[in-house]
């Protein structure tokens, strides 16, 4: 059975260009001195030279074949994060930003892939793709979710979601969604409606510093004075509350923004300790950007960047950030009509759904009022 690094490495589809030549002798004692010392030794083969690694992976052991692909797909592994990220926020802080104003709308699009019952040491349990839409204009916010089937592991896994009162298909149909405005209460706890993390509202970066030193300081203590920013990362697996909050800003729409705000994040994040450059990746979506990891060990939450302008183009393994739409996403297989109450922090963590990869359907756009779809208030439970 594939170990769960394994399954992550597959997912990615490293093989999909198909470009694929023979590997000279000295490429295969490279990749074979960097499995066993986990060390690299000089560039490695090319896409276009690849083809024969197939051949070393048919003949592997399952650990062996883990660390070929691991090497086609992530490239050098260039160990200089910080001079990339630093060399993307110098590209980013050279593009426009749009004007934005607390009472106009955003909306953004995301494709994505959940996963269920994901454990440092377990495949998941079960898995789903769709899309999530999201509106946010002062403390309101809306969002849907398209989500389809989901497809389980084993039936014993299917069991455990069915126990959960939840239903294999949606139960409604989709898309399926809610608003919310000034703050949200869940699990007999209110939050302020700060930002969607919380279920509402927009994120004013236009406070925040510029120094990416102070930057840096701010979102790795979460001291930033944002509520629902401060709050994120804080779980007890996340391996890097700084580059969490970092992330949030990359993913979410927010307000007040300006291309000196985005050199000063990207800076922020070469300064943070533990990040890992991943070199060249290719999204879900078929785009290739930069890779840069929360820290070293296998599965830590990943982003790809454009690295032309510094726009995120994918998110990797972050269970952090999937409460962004936790409830959302578990309310299409329980149905609108049930309240939510079935979602009690325990069923959550049996399940441990988590953000195996989500792409941004490019930039978050400014929408007239009554492009946002009426959707239901925000179920409180």
């Amino acid at each position: 059975m594939m170990d769960n690094a394994e399954a992550k490495i597959l997912a990615a589809d490293p093989f999909r260009t198909g470009e694929f030549e023979s590997l000279t002798s000295a490429e295969r004692a490279s990749i074979w001195r960097s499995i066993s010392t986990g060390m690299s030794y000089g560039p490695p083969p090319s896409k276009s030279r690849l083809k024969s690694a197939v051949a070393l992976i048919v003949a592997a052991s399952a650990a062996t074949v883990a660390a070929i692909v691991t090497l086609a797909t992530l490239g050098s592994q260039p160990a200089n994060a910080a001079a990339e990220l630093k060399a993307i926020g110098a590209a980013a802080g050279a593009v426009p930003t749009a004007a934005t104003s607390p009472s106009e709308w955003l909306h953004r699009q995301y494709d994505a892939n959940i996963v269920n019952g994901l454990t440092p040491t377990s495949t998941p349990t079960s898995s789903t793709t769709g899309s999530i839409d999201v509106w946010v204009s002062g403390d309101q916010a809306c969002q849907t979710s398209s989500f389809g089937s989901v497809d389980f592991a084993s039936p014993a896994a299917r069991s455990a979601w069915v126990g959960a009162g939840l239903s294999p298909d949606p139960v409604d149909p989709p898309p399926i969604g809610w608003c919310s405005s000034g703050s949200s209460t869940y699990y007999g706890q209110t939050h302020p409606g700060s930002t969607l993390e919380s279920g509402v509202g927009v994120i004013d970066v236009s406070g925040l510093p510029t120094d990416p030193t102070t930057l840096a300081d701010e979102l790795s203590a979460g001291t930033t004075g944002i509520a629902g920013l401060d709050s994120a990362g804080t779980g007890p697996n996340d391996p890097n509350p700084g580059f969490t909050r970092a992330v949030l800003l990359l993913v979410v729409p927010t307000i007040g923004d300006s291309p000196s705000f985005q050199e000063a994040l990207l800076n922020a994040l070469a300064l943070m300790p533990n990040i890992q450059s991943l070199g060249r990746v290719v999204t879900h979506t078929g785009e290739t950007g930069d890779g840069f990891s929360a820290g070293a060990a296998a599965g830590s939450p990943a982003i790809i960047l454009d690295p032309s302008t510094g726009v995120l183009l994918e998110l990797r393994d972050s269970s952090s950030l999937m409460g962004l739409w936790t409830g959302l996403f578990l309310q299409t297989y329980l149905g609108t009509s049930q309240q939510g109450n079935e979602f009690t922090p325990q069923v959550i963590a049996e399940l441990s759904p988590s953000i195996a990869w989500l792409d941004p359907i490019g930039p978050a756009t400014s929408v007239a009022s009554n492009d946002v779809p009426t959707l239901p208030n925000r179920i409180e439970f």
